[in-house]
């Protein structure tokens, strides 16, 4: 028995076909033109001419190597009249206003200017590919727009957090650290120490304002009104090694609040000066930002100076979190609450390392996305664009 094929549904296939064979054909084109044009040497003191626009021509067009010659070359021809009637004579004019993003407004052809700024973003990702890494780790420091955001973010998030890490001196007091080290002593471990140097069922003492008994928070309350009270020779004595536990559990979180807060304040203040001269040398040169060339002669100059500061915001932005860890902890009235702060305030500054980390692997990912959707014809890249509209209007109906 033999299975005929409706007519309709064997020129639906062929017209399906013929579409993913005009799709490939098209990236092909697109693909090879624009990879030859980067790869091809080309001097930027070289005078722009039609032969060598041409190709940009043809990659719009997504006309294969010869297709429509004769157009493609009088096309170009008028888009070098263009360019040359405001004043764009080689390559080096062009890469300059095209990398300021004001070559539209020159030519006003957006299909021109998108395909020209999109091979001189390419020689750029050529030259990064040598230096990956590094490449990367210093385009965080961005271009000049993002280096001005940066300094005002930095100096007023730095600025408010230099406030709150230097009063937290002023909050903690001797009667703070006096109150930590009783209840260092409530500490479990501390309290083993007593029971097996004491093993004395009198030296337990509970207080109205405490959930159990404790050893030796009597002795250590005669020790706090007397600091010099001496109890050699004493039935107290069985507490000393107890309280010299508390006092090594203070004395490690004293050394956390003071470095903490300490450190923080001192990188925090660093930040906002910094920021500040930052702010001051971008404007203060003689480089007119309006000019790509002087532009990138900027950036490039301040470019380590802006990774620097990156580090010493985040720097800043660490120690204050062991302050405020400190200072929470020390703030409760029992050991239990205290342990609980402190592993709430773990898991915030897990979750801001987290957050930080994901924000740089975003970067590093949509830069890859964008390498890969540059390598798509304008057919593809028109599919791309309905799909992720299609994805935010569905977002949106479904209130995300």
């Amino acid at each position: 028995m033999q299975t005929h094929t409706p007519a309709g549904g064997q020129n639906e296939v062929t017209v399906a076909q013929k579409t993913a064979d005009a799709d490939a054909d098209s990236r092909g084109r697109t693909q090879s033109l624009m990879t030859a044009k980067v790869n091809a040497q080309c001097d930027p003191n070289d005078k722009l001419t039609a032969v060598w626009l041409q190709e940009f021509v043809a990659i719009r067009q997504e006309l294969a190597p010869g297709q429509e010659a004769g157009k493609v070359l009088k096309d170009a021809e008028k888009l070098l009249e263009a360019l040359n009637s405001q004043g764009i004579f080689s390559v080096l004019h062009l890469e300059s206003i095209t990398m300021n993003g004001k070559l539209n407004d020159v030519i006003e052809c957006a299909g021109y200017s998108e395909v020209i700024s999109e091979y001189f973003d390419r020689i750029v990702a050529k030259k990064r590919r040598k230096t990956r890494f590094w490449s990367f780790i210093m385009s965080l420091a961005g271009d000049f727009q993002a280096m001005e955001t940066v300094c005002v973010n930095y100096g007023v998030a730095s600025a408010l957090l230099l406030t709150m890490t230097f009063a937290n001196f002023a909050e903690i007091g001797m009667d703070s650290w006096n109150h930590y080290r009783y209840l260092a002593l409530t500490d479990e471990g501390c309290q083993n120490i007593a029971h097996s140097a004491c093993n004395n069922e009198t030296m337990m003492v509970k207080s109205p304002l405490a959930w159990r008994k404790y050893y030796c928070t009597a002795t250590y309350r005669q020790i706090e009104e007397d600091p010099f009270l001496n109890l050699e020779g004493t039935p107290d004595e069985c507490c000393l090694e107890a309280i010299s536990c508390a006092m090594q559990m203070s004395w490690n979180m004293e050394f956390m609040f003071a470095f903490g807060n300490g450190g923080g304040s001192i990188a925090l203040l660093l930040t906002v000066l910094y920021t500040s001269w930052l702010y001051i040398a971008l404007h203060s040169t003689k480089a007119n930002r309006d000019r790509f060339e002087e532009a990138k002669m900027l950036t490039m100059a301040l470019r380590q100076e802006f990774f620097a500061l990156h580090l010493l915001f985040l720097v800043g932005i660490a120690l204050a979190f062991v302050g405020i860890i400190a200072v929470m902890t020390m703030k409760t009235t029992t050991r239990g609450l205290s342990w609980l702060v402190f592993v709430l305030s773990i898991c915030g500054s897990i979750m801001a390392v987290y957050i930080l980390i994901k924000c740089i692997y975003k970067v590093f990912k949509i830069n890859q996305k964008v390498d890969a959707h540059r390598e798509l014809s304008s057919r593809e890249r028109a599919k791309e664009s309905s799909r992720l509209s299609k994805a935010t209007l569905s977002q949106k109906e479904q209130g995300l």
